[in-house]
């Protein structure tokens, strides 16, 4: 067969940075390199020919569609392979064996590499390599498309097997505001004369990278309603989710995304986001079920754009958070293990050692656990372990970051000794300090003056610890060890959710006497916060004293939600069926919510009442219609 000459056409501007690797991945593929610059003040144009690129300049007109145009104008290959200067060709790849069935054009993957915690791909799919000298030109002043309108028939079309690495997201300098609102201007424009799904989608992306969620939002409505044919209908829905997840606009978003899912059966990340969007409305069953069925689905292999993990370690991870929500610690447990199989992301890590404690996996085990699981092979990945077990408060903190040799800060080796019951070793190391990172280390300083009744420690960082008079004066309080006035003591919301880290932290270290002079404290708190509290001593098998300090707020407040709900799935977990069900069915008196009838309906399951849950089932499919998992079940009980 007769070698297929390949011309590279790029446009570039302010490249040097990125475009040597690129040209250096891309030469050996290609004939001919064609460079449009336009207006370069770097050395941008000196490399390109070093590659003996063919390099025209071209005056910016605010046009990219003409910019690229300008680049194919100049080509003489056979195709034509686009590539921006942050992409670089696969090294696996193979363009003369790809083009072997001579298609018109050609669909390639595009690996977006994203920071964040830690580098995730997702991926993309555009048109990037086509014939040339058959009418295939480019349109659109932004975010231009490939169109031909010299053919007379459909284009051939493909999809190569390679991928191209696209590194823009790790850029250190983000899109300026002026070129965002450049862009938005551009667009505006483009939407006046012509309102197409591709042009409001263009501008909801850009809408979106400003974090403007509300009108991304429209634009991607306005985007699905005109351009449901476009190839990119599935990334228009999948934005529309994320949007409404944003503004916590969650029936919107669920409504359409749930209308949307039959068109894109195969779009594992559409079903992962509908998912998302029900777990956080509180439809558990809804997401326990979809999450389940992305993985069953595995990572998209269709679609113009695609995460990777939503059809594996991201759904492992999402269904090991469902668990631990619901009580399932073993399931959580589980899950968050076979997350951390598919990828070795930190949260999973932090998720995994939290689900060993609440299980109850000796700490000395929990180390050699860790190491089989997340392999300790460099530095990033020991930074890792530390800091997960950082944010738990782990007791093995010490011994972990001692045997792998790795420095820690003053502040992180005091909360190490702390958390290894070293109490006078970690008041030796915070007095040999001034000030204090509050909002990081702040409780551990708070419970350390209380364990050891210091009030000068607790002085000593009083400007670093932010709280008010009222705040201060209790937290004095507590460590004098005085008891609360009752009916006269009123507890701050930010001291509330600082008592129930206390608490956690207190049973972590197996503290009971502390711990019980605390709760005494956290019957002044808000009934929600007292069923928090209730809640952490279920999830650390504390559940008899749980109950008991339930059923004394239960004398209080017989009506209250919260109450009910916990007293119920306490005694659920625990098989005192007769006792559950009583407090569901109250539950469902004074709360009617979804979440409410799926309580009832695993007791039904659970106790072997399959008529008494497909009534369950049928009622919540009349009443919440937004339920996908109700409508099925609904549908299979008839």
């Amino acid at each position: 067969m007769d070698r297929i000459t390949i011309s590279l056409c790029m446009i570039v501007k302010n490249e040097e940075r990125y475009l040597e690797a690129c040209l250096e991945s891309a030469s050996r593929h290609v004939d001919e390199i064609i460079i449009v610059d336009t207006g370069s003040t770097d050395s941008t144009v000196e490399i390109a020919k070093r590659f003996n690129a063919k390099i025209y300049d071209f005056e910016w007109i605010g046009d990219f569609a003409a910019a690229r145009n300008c680049s194919i104008e100049n080509a003489t290959g056979d195709y034509i392979l686009i590539m921006d200067a942050d992409e670089r060709v696969d090294e696996q790849a193979d363009l003369q064996q790809e083009l072997r069935e001579k298609l018109d054009v050609y669909e390639v993957v595009i690996k977006n590499y994203m920071q964040g915690q830690i580098i995730l791909a997702g991926n993309h799919v555009n048109l990037r390599l086509f014939k040339n000298h058959c009418g295939f030109r480019f349109e659109g002043a932004i975010h231009e498309q490939l169109v031909n309108h010299q053919m007379t028939t459909r284009p051939s079309r493909g999809r190569v097997d390679f991928v191209l690495h696209h590194l823009g997201y790790l850029k250190v300098v983000s899109k300026s505001k002026n070129k965002r609102q450049r862009n938005l201007d551009i667009l505006k424009k483009a939407i006046e004369k012509e309102p197409t799904g591709f042009n409001y989608y263009n501008l909801g992306m850009e809408y979106r990278a400003e974090q403007q969620w509300e009108e991304a939002f429209h634009m991607f409505v306005k985007a699905f309603k005109e351009g449901q044919h476009l190839v990119i209908a599935d990334a228009i829905v999948y934005e529309i989710g994320q949007c409404a997840r944003n503004l916590g606009w969650y029936t919107d978003g669920i409504e359409i995304l749930k209308v949307a899912l039959p068109s894109f059966p195969h779009f594992t990340d559409l079903f992962f986001q509908l998912a998302s969007l029900y777990v956080e409305h509180g439809y558990i069953k809804d997401a326990e079920m979809l999450f389940k069925k992305c993985l069953e689905m595995g990572d998209s292999k269709q679609g113009t754009f695609t995460l990777e993990g939503h059809g594996s370690y991201f759904a492992h991870l999402k269904l090991a958070e469902i668990c631990l929500l619901t009580g399932r610690t073993m399931d959580a447990f589980e899950y968050a293990l076979l997350a951390l199989r598919g990828r070795k992301i930190p949260t999973a890590l932090e998720l995994y050692i939290r689900a060993t404690m609440l299980v109850n996996v000796p700490a000395e085990d929990l180390y050699e656990n860790v190491r089989q699981v997340y392999p300790l092979k460099d530095g990033q990945r020991k930074k890792d372990l530390v800091g997960a077990l950082f944010a738990l408060r782990h007791p093995m903190l010490e011994h972990v970051f001692t045997d792998l040799g790795f420095v820690v800060e003053e502040s992180v080796l005091a909360v190490a000794k702390q958390t290894s019951g070293q109490y006078e070793e970690a008041r030796a190391i915070w007095n040999q300090h001034d000030r204090i990172a509050g909002d990081m280390v702040g409780k551990d300083v708070i419970l350390l003056a209380i364990l050891l009744q210091d009030l000068d420690l607790l002085n000593r960082f009083k400007h670093d610890l932010n709280f008010n008079k009222r705040e201060w004066k209790v937290l004095k309080q507590l460590v004098n060890r005085e008891q609360p006035e009752p009916g006269k003591t009123e507890l701050t919301a930010d001291l509330e959710k600082l008592f129930v880290e206390l608490v956690e932290y207190l049973i972590v270290l197996r503290e009971d006497d502390v711990f019980e002079f605390l709760s005494v404290w956290l019957m002044q708190a808000t009934v929600p916060t007292q069923v928090d509290m209730a809640k952490i001593l279920d999830n650390y098998q504390l559940s008899n004293v749980a109950f008991d300090f339930l059923m004394n707020l239960l004398e209080v407040h017989p009506n209250h939600p919260d109450i009910l709900r916990v007293s119920g799935d306490i005694c659920y977990r625990h098989q005192q069926w007769q006792d559950a069900l009583s407090f569901y069915t109250k539950l469902l008196e004074v709360q009617p919510e979804n979440t409410s009838y799926e309580r009832l309906y695993d007791l039904f399951e659970r106790t072997g009442n399959p008529q008494q849950a497909k009534a369950i089932v049928r009622e919540m499919a009349g009443k919440f219609p937004l339920s996908l998992w109700a409508e099925a079940k609904a549908s299979e009980s008839k």
